[in-house]
């Protein structure tokens, strides 16, 4: 609850998102935790008061460094036994989210294995409605998956069982590792050639940083915190390079001032 503060669950360098739960039964909740090379950002959901659920359910809009949206991540936990009307309130909304976002992943536990015929038929159209794909296989120690893994968009997931685990593991829930390729549109850049032209009529196309007035402090933090590891999946030159001077003149904006152009 409230009175466990962020710090008290994640170390620095980490930020988190929080459902707690706060009907009484034993303390515990969802939450989604990331480092700070990415920007999450609450997914709102009208109509519904969370807190006041038995479910619990955290929807954040994670976008990278350059506030470029990347996808909808949704974490879930309904206890098993839930009533029907929990459920479809849950599914409710979920499809909210799905006709507001299209790349989404869904990660949680369902408990579907407990609930009724109407609640796993509602399940079925749901994942048709969303255009989800169920991604995990990995059973547990009666053979079941009540962790799902859910996603829509361009893609492609992959889930595994995890070699190691931040908490002692449960057999009812083996530890998951799941890998998601975003496919996103980067802004063009500018061809290298723009950057080393010697034409004087050409100066004034291509951005010119006054590094006498740079944060070196924050510059070199930013550059040791950026994950590059996209660029290792990406297979045609001209992306890589799209994408290597999309972070790093997006780094060097927010640490050096632009010189002002001189008529």
């Amino acid at each position: 609850n409230e009175s466990i503060k962020d710090a008290e669950i994640v170390p620095p360098g980490y930020q988190i998102v929080r459902c707690d739960r706060t009907d009484g039964r034993k303390q515990g909740g969802a939450f989604l935790v990331a480092t700070n090379q990415f920007d999450l950002r609450t997914a709102s959901i009208k109509g519904t008061d969370i807190d006041a659920r038995v479910f619990e359910l955290v929807s954040v809009c994670v976008y990278n460094s350059c506030s470029k949206f990347l996808f909808l991540c949704c974490i879930v936990y309904i206890p098993p036994g839930s009533s029907e009307d929990e459920y479809m309130l849950l599914f409710k909304c979920i499809e909210q989210l799905c006709c507001k976002y299209r790349e989404i992943i869904v990660i949680g536990d369902f408990n579907l294995h407990s609930c009724c015929v109407n609640v796993t038929n509602y399940f079925e159209y749901l994942c048709t409605f969303c255009e989800f794909t169920q991604s995990n296989d990995i059973p547990n120690n009666l053979g079941r998956q009540l962790d799902l893994v859910l996603s829509a968009g361009q893609g492609e997931v992959l889930v595994s069982e995890a070699g190691e685990a931040l908490v002692a593991i449960d057999k009812a829930h083996p530890p998951l590792e799941i890998h998601v390729q975003i496919r996103t549109t980067l802004r063009p850049s500018p061809p290298l050639c723009e950057y080393t032209v010697t034409d004087n009529n050409d100066k004034h196309n291509r951005p010119e940083w006054n590094f006498y007035k740079a944060n070196f402090h924050v510059l070199y933090s930013l550059l040791m915190s950026v994950d590059w590891s996209p660029m290792y999946i990406m297979t045609d030159a001209e992306e890589v390079l799209n994408y290597f001077y999309e972070i790093f003149t997006g780094i060097l904006d927010q640490c050096v001032p632009r010189k002002k152009q001189k008529n």
